[in-house]
């Protein structure tokens, strides 16, 4: 029987992965722009591990992580601009425990010490848009898997209104 809840059902299943397509969408298209930005010179002007608190409500209290702040200086259409843009995903590390930094953030700090001369990307259309790290080209399985389920819910939702009209 073609219930509310079925409907309902079907609503969410549809909404869900129509978001998870989009948002693949969306960084794959922006990891594929970052492709063509610009490569320049930049130079570290400071490097630091900072830890941040997070308070959330309910019973997982607050949280904290590390993360890393490297901040550089790059002159891109002969103006000289200040970043401390990582990448559009910057590494951290959390636990609800974490009394120290990961392996990983301590490692980035001994590759960008400060002074150091290091190689920038900038966005062609907006030189204040820079990245260390260019985004890498996101896994396809996810994109995949939400266009399936929108595929399986449209199929699912037809089927059932096909038994039903019977």
């Amino acid at each position: 029987m073609w219930t509310k809840t079925s409907k309902n059902v079907f609503f969410v299943g549809k909404f869900i992965s129509s978001l998870i397509v989009i948002a693949s969408l969306l960084i794959f298209f922006d990891s594929w722009n970052q492709t063509t930005w610009q490569a320049i010179d930049g130079v570290v002007t400071e490097s630091k591990i900072e830890q941040k608190n997070v308070h959330t409500a309910g019973e997982f209290g607050s949280r904290q992580y590390w993360t890393i702040v490297i901040t550089y200086s790059y002159t891109a259409n002969s103006k000289v601009y200040t970043s401390n843009k990582y990448s559009s995903s910057p590494p951290q590390s959390s636990s609800k425990n974490d009394t120290s930094p990961s392996p990983e953030l301590n490692h980035l700090l001994e590759e960008y010490p400060t002074g150091r001369q290091i190689t920038v990307f900038v966005s062609p259309n907006n030189p204040k848009r820079v990245y260390i790290k260019r985004a890498k080209y996101p896994d396809g399985r996810v994109l995949a898997g939400g266009i399936i389920i929108l595929f399986i819910t449209f199929y699912r939702q037809r089927k059932m209104q096909r038994s039903l009209n019977k």
